[in-house]
């Protein structure tokens, strides 16, 4: 008699959730979905719960009444409360610049723009390694220099990448420098990522690389050095705090660097960090050319226009003209980069 009751009770809770769903139900979670299908597409703000599977609604645009409306908010803290890449935009909560709702399966929040998005300067940091390339006619979201696309991931680039002499594409690789074609560590240091070589005491660190000395047990660069990132030498280079005379030409491998008297240092559009120099951030020129007139926001990163670099001698973007100005801009911007990664 109870497995009978049992059973009544199991069919009238049926009934009452297909009624629920049927006729009760009149908004976005009226509609049904499926693991990867798309038919929570066509409603604003929404995406696929799989697991009822219904349509519901992101976390700053709550269900009233059956439709997703974004949070009324005066501060961005009321979004962010509800999803952490969210701000306060004209009274509504809105996804981050660099964010927005993609409506893929059980994902509630805003996610990072991914390569290949149209997009404005600085609506790409989202991701690592991503910047919005403005050089392009019709800008989007793509990999720096640096990094490689890996199925619309960028990964950081390692030991072994291709790389050119004038193309950087081992400035995020540690320690390391492009060795004929190939990412290579510089010469005290081995491995995958670049480690220093063992050692026992400084000589054998120097019969490596006179500018290296021995820490502990392993290769470092001395004092205010480091594996040029400029060029195709694997030794250990002045960088940020070295000595140099008024010439500069020992500053000539810091990129984004210059003789500041008797020390190397960073130029205007750049900020010291340890031992090299990292470009500014930028969302429009403005930033850039409140630093040094002669700059300009290419690619998220303080550069100097076209026709103008720095030269290691000065402080400033100075007038060069022809393909050393352009070369020594992006080699800037790119310096900036392989500070990003090894402070994640």
């Amino acid at each position: 008699m109870n497995y009978v009751i049992d059973v009544i009770i199991s069919l009238r809770a049926t009934l009452l959730t297909l009624v629920y769903f049927l006729v009760a139900r009149t908004g976005v979670d009226a509609v049904t979905c499926s693991a990867g299908g798309n038919e929570c597409a066509s409603t604003a703000y929404s995406y696929c719960k799989t697991l009822t599977p219904i349509c519901a609604c992101a976390d700053i645009a709550p269900d009233a009444s059956g439709t997703c409306t974004p949070k009324v908010c005066t501060l961005d803290s009321e979004c962010i409360a509800l999803d952490a890449n969210s701000k306060c935009t004209s009274g509504s909560c809105t996804c981050t610049d660099s964010y927005y709702l993609d409506g893929a399966d059980d994902e509630a929040s805003c996610v990072a723009n991914p390569v290949g998005t149209t997009c404005a300067l600085g609506e790409c940091s989202g991701l690592t390694g991503q910047v919005c390339d403005n050089t392009l006619d019709s800008p989007v979201c793509a990999c720096a220099d640096g990094f490689k696309d890996v199925s619309s991931t960028c990964t950081v680039n390692a030991v072994g990448d291709t790389c050119t002499a004038s193309g950087y594409e081992c400035m995020t690789v540690s320690n390391a420098f492009c060795s004929t074609s190939a990412c290579a560590c510089g010469a005290a240091f081995t491995g995958d990522p670049c480690v220093g070589a063992t050692c026992s005491t400084s000589a054998d660190c120097i019969t490596l690389d006179a500018n290296s000395e021995c820490v502990g047990t392993a290769c470092a660069c001395k004092a205010n050095y480091a594996v040029s990132l400029k060029g195709t030498s694997g030794d250990c280079q002045p960088g940020v705090g070295a000595t140099c005379t008024a010439s500069g030409s020992e500053c000539q491998n810091l990129l984004g660097g210059y003789c500041a008297t008797t020390v190397c240092a960073c130029a205007d559009i750049m900020a010291a960090s340890v031992t090299v120099c990292a470009a500014t951030s930028c969302t429009a020129d403005a930033t850039c050319t409140a630093l040094d007139a002669n700059s300009e926001c290419i690619k998220d990163m303080c550069v100097c226009k076209s026709g103008y670099a720095l030269d290691g001698t000065s402080k400033s973007c100075v007038a060069t003209g022809g393909s050393n100005a352009i070369t020594a801009s992006i080699a800037v911007m790119l310096m900036s980069l392989l500070v990003s990664v090894l402070q994640h």
